[in-house]
C-alpha cells in the first residue's frame, strides 16, 4: 500500500480530515498558509474537545450546587467550555509546534503515537483535576462516579483528537508506514454509552431539590419557663484551651466536649449551631460566593483553584463576586423563632443575620466588620480584636435593656490562631487576651442573671475537639453541634422541629416535636454587594 493510498484509508476512517496533513508539509517560518491552518485546525480540535473537557467540570459544580435554575446551568456551561476552549487551543498549538520542532521525535509505533497523545490530554486532566482537588469538602459517592466517568470519556476523547495529528505528521515526516489496524467501534460507544448515563444521573439534581417545605403550624404548645439565657459563641476555642484558662473553666457547672464533625466553612458550623439543622436545610455553605449575570442565586461552592468563575466571570460581566447575604439562610435561627414568639431577644454579629425583627434586636456582622475596619490598625491581628471589642460593647450596650435571650458571635480568636499570618508569641499575647476577654463577659453576664451556654470550635486546622459548656445542669450524653439549637428552645419551654437533626439535652426535657417552624420569611436576593466588608474579610483570612 502507498502513502497515498494508506492516507485515503485514513481520511475514510475519520483519522485526517479538515486539512491536518497539509500544514504539516509547510514551512512554519515562511508561510502565513502554515499559521492560518493550523489555527482553523486546532480551533476545530479544541471546539470538539472542550464540551467534553467541560463536562466533568461542570457535573461537579451542578452538584455541589444543586439546585440550580437552568439558566444559571447554561451560563456555567458557556464559561466552562468558554475556558476549556482556550486551553486545549493552547495545548494543541504547543504539542504541534513541538513535534514539528523536533523531527527527531516521529512517531513509528501505535504504542509510541498513543502514549504521546495521551501525554498531551493528561495535561488538562491534571489540570482539572488540580481544579476538582480545590474544593474544601468532601466528594459525594455520585459525584466521584459521575466526575470520574466523565474525565475518563474526556481524556479518551481527547487522546483520539490528537493522535490524528500526530499520525499524519508521522507519515508526512518519515515517508513511513506506520504498523496500524483499523479502529474497533466500542471504545466510541462505550464513551458515548458513559457520557449519557452521567447526563442522566445529573439531570434530577438541575431542577429542584425535591424537599417540600413544612408549613409553620398554627399553634405550638409551650410550657412556660422563667429565667434569661445567653448563648457566647467562640470561633477557634478549643476545649483544651478553654481548660487551660481554671478562672474561665470554674465559671461552669457542665463543661462537654463537642462530637467530631466535618465543615466547611465557618459561617456553615455556626448556622448549624443556631438553627440546629444541618447544611441541606439551611444552605449556608461559604463565606463567599458568586451570582452569576441575570441570577439571584449565590454559588457557595467553589473550588480555591476556580480562576474562570473567580477572575474571569466577574471580569466579563458574566458573574459578581460577593460576601454571603443574609437571605441566604432558609432556616431561622432559634432566636428568631423566640423573638417571633415574644421572647424579647436580641444578637450580635452573627454569620447571615438580616435586619430586626419583632421584639429581635440585632447588631449585623457586616455592620460591625465595617466599623472595625475603619478604624486604623497596625495588622489583621488588631483589626480581629478591634471586631471583639466591638462586638462585646454592642452587645452589653443592648443587656441593658435585659432581654430574655442574648447572644453575641466572636470570631478573632479564629482569626488570630488560623487565618492570618502571625508570629507565635504574638499569637500566645492576642490569644491570652481575648481568653481574659472572654472571662470578663462570662463574668458580667452571670452579675445580671443570665444562664450562660458557651460553644466553642476549633478553626480549620486547628487541633483539638469543640467544646460546650453551660452553668446549668445537662443531661450526660455525647454532645453535637446540632444539640445546642434545641437544648436552647427547651429552656425556653419551646419544642424542636422534625428538621433538627439533635435532641434537648436539658434534664426532663420531653416535650414532643413539631413538624417545622416553616422557612425563614426571607426573599431569595442577595441585596447589595458591600466591598468594603468583602475586602475586610479578604484581609482577615476567610475569603482567599
Amino acid at each position: 500500500m502507498s502513502v497515498d493510498d494508506l492516507r485515503d484509508e485514513l481520511k475514510r476512517l475519520g483519522y485526517l480530515s479538515h486539512g491536518i496533513e497539509r500544514w504539516f508539509a509547510l514551512d512554519p517560518w515562511k508561510s502565513r498558509t502554515f499559521w492560518s491552518e493550523l489555527l482553523v485546525v486546532a480551533a476545530k480540535g479544541a471546539a470538539l474537545s472542550a464540551v467534553f473537557a467541560a463536562l466533568p467540570v461542570l457535573v461537579i459544580m451542578v452538584l455541589r450546587n444543586r439546585p440550580l435554575g437552568a439558566m444559571e446551568v447554561a451560563l456555567l456551561a458557556v464559561i466552562y467550555i468558554a475556558g476549556s476552549f482556550a486551553a486545549v487551543f493552547g495545548l494543541v498549538l504547543m504539542a504541534a509546534l513541538v513535534i514539528k520542532l523536533r523531527p527527531s521525535l516521529p512517531i513509528r509505533s501505535p504504542r509510541g503515537l498513543a502514549l504521546f497523545a495521551m501525554l498531551v490530554s493528561g495535561v488538562m486532566i491534571a489540570a482539572e483535576g488540580a481544579w476538582w482537588s480545590g474544593f474544601r469538602d468532601r466528594s459525594s459517592v455520585l459525584e466521584i462516579v459521575a466526575a470520574v466517568t466523565l474525565f475518563v470519556v474526556a481524556f479518551v476523547v481527547m487522546s483520539l483528537i490528537f493522535a490524528a495529528a500526530l499520525l499524519s505528521f508521522s507519515i508526512h515526516e518519515t515517508h513511513e508506514i506506520p504498523s496500524i489496524r483499523r479502529r474497533s467501534v466500542r471504545v466510541p460507544l462505550i464513551a458515548a454509552s458513559a457520557l449519557i448515563l452521567a447526563g442522566l444521573f445529573v439531570v434530577p439534581f438541575v431542577s429542584a431539590d425535591g424537599r417540600e417545605e413544612q408549613a409553620v403550624p398554627e399553634q405550638v404548645v409551650v410550657v412556660p419557663r422563667t429565667g434569661r439565657l445567653a448563648l457566647v459563641a467562640v470561633d477557634g476555642l478549643s476545649g483544651e484551651l478553654f481548660s487551660a484558662r481554671p478562672q474561665l473553666r470554674s465559671a461552669f457547672a457542665v463543661v462537654s466536649p463537642l462530637e467530631p464533625f466535618l465543615y466547611r466553612s465557618s459561617p456553615e458550623v455556626w448556622a448549624t449551631v443556631g438553627t440546629g439543622t444541618g447544611p441541606a436545610e439551611h444552605r449556608v455553605h461559604a463565606v463567599d460566593g458568586i451570582v452569576l449575570a441575570g441570577s439571584s442565586h449565590l454559588v457557595q461552592t467553589i473550588s480555591d483553584r476556580d480562576f474562570l468563575l473567580r477572575r474571569f466571570a466577574p471580569a466579563l460581566h458574566l458573574a459578581s463576586a460577593q460576601p454571603l447575604p443574609p437571605t441566604v439562610r432558609r432556616r431561622a435561627y432559634v432566636w428568631e423563632i423566640l423573638a417571633a414568639r415574644g421572647i424579647p431577644s436580641q444578637a450580635v454579629n452573627w454569620w447571615t443575620s438580616g435586619s430586626s425583627e419583632i421584639a429581635l434586636t440585632t447588631a449585623t456582622q457586616e455592620e460591625i466588620f465595617g466599623a472595625a475596619a475603619l478604624e486604623r490598625s497596625p495588622g489583621p491581628v488588631q483589626t480581629a480584636q478591634r471586631i471583639d471589642a466591638i462586638a462585646l460593647t454592642r452587645f452589653l450596650r443592648l443587656i441593658s435593656a435585659e432581654p430574655r435571650f442574648t447572644t453575641v458571635y466572636l470570631p478573632a480568636l479564629d482569626i488570630v490562631l488560623n487565618r492570618v499570618p502571625s508570629d507565635s508569641a504574638t499569637q500566645l499575647t492576642a490569644s491570652m487576651q481575648e481568653m481574659e476577654r472572654l472571662a470578663t463577659i462570662v463574668g458580667e453576664l452571670r452579675t445580671r442573671g443570665y444562664e450562660i451556654m458557651l460553644v466553642g470550635v476549633p478553626g480549620p486546622g486547628q487541633r483539638g475537639t469543640g467544646v460546650l459548656a453551660t452553668t446549668f445542669a445537662l443531661a450526660t450524653a455525647p454532645v453535637r453541634l446540632v444539640d445546642v439549637a434545641p437544648t436552647m428552645l427547651a429552656f425556653f419551654g419551646f419544642p424542636a422541629s422534625d428538621e433538627m437533626a439533635g435532641r434537648s439535652l436539658l434534664r426532663g426535657s420531653t416535650q414532643p416535636r413539631i413538624p417545622s417552624y416553616g422557612p425563614r420569611g426571607t426573599a431569595v436576593t442577595t441585596g447589595h454587594v458591600d466591598e468594603e466588608y468583602y475586602e475586610t474579610l479578604r484581609s482577615l483570612g476567610y475569603i482567599r
